[in-house]
């Protein structure tokens, strides 16, 4: 079994910009949606959204900025 590097969620979706993207071992999926819906609420005055998927092949959540 290999070992799952975790990354930090807040600050690498901070500086993504419209059109970045991000991605997170699948072990860390339910932590990144609940920092994507905090991120929403507290930047919803700079329109700032994104889009979550599951990449199951690949054991990772991909996050992409689109406002």
């Amino acid at each position: 079994m290999t070992e799952v590097k975790k990354k930090p969620i807040s600050g690498e979706l901070r500086k993504i910009g419209i059109g970045g993207k991000a991605v997170f071992p699948i072990e860390q999926r339910s932590s990144v949606i609940t920092v994507v819906n905090k991120l929403r609420r507290e930047l919803i005055r700079n329109n700032w959204d994104c889009e979550v998927k599951d990449n199951l092949s690949k054991y990772q959540v991909e996050v992409t900025r689109i406002r």
